[in-house]
């Protein structure tokens, strides 16, 4: 609104004498000088109100921003042949398709300090806790943990990343 303003105003002309009690016949238009002057003036004000407009859209969009969410698992696998067969496809194809990605899965485990970890670790990346609970609220998720916690054992927690 305020850059068409701006544009608006520039190419008014303005006027002198008329309306001031002068008598002329015409009114005399500003000279080229000082009609370079404002067009200077209206590209400068134009570029303010853009780098002020740009600057509130990119507060805007930070505010925006979501921290992403890492889900980790230990996992303590029972029956490795059925776990592997029944539920580990299911589970990968599922969280996929509802927004998870895999960071790490499986791989060598090493304890740094304290007690060592299970076995297994998983750890998925979400965009949102939302995203992560809607997930685990899901009637598919509850289908698969089923299946889950006959073959293995599971601690799992949640930990918010940091926003970029």
């Amino acid at each position: 609104m305020f850059f068409a303003f701006v544009m608006w105003w520039s190419r008014v002309p303005l006027v002198l004498g008329a309306g001031f009690g002068e008598t002329g016949t015409r009114a005399e238009t500003l000279d080229i000088g000082e009609d370079i002057m404002r067009t200077r003036y209206t590209v400068v004000l134009s570029m303010l109100a853009g780098a002020a407009l740009g600057a509130f859209a990119v507060q805007g969009l930070r505010a925006q921003a979501k921290p992403p969410v890492y889900l980790v698992s230990e996992i303590e696998v029972l029956d490795s042949a059925a776990y592997l067969k029944e539920y580990a496809p299911r589970a990968r194809a599922s969280i996929q398709q509802h927004g998870g990605r895999f960071v790490a899965l499986g791989g060598k485990t090493t304890a740094i300090e304290g007690e060592p970890p299970k076995p297994r670790i998983a750890i998925i990346a979400w965009d949102s806790i939302d995203t992560l609970q809607a997930y685990w609220n899901s009637g598919e998720f509850k289908d698969i943990k089923s299946v889950r916690d006959k073959y293995s054992k599971f601690r799992s927690f949640a930990v918010e990343g940091l926003a970029n």
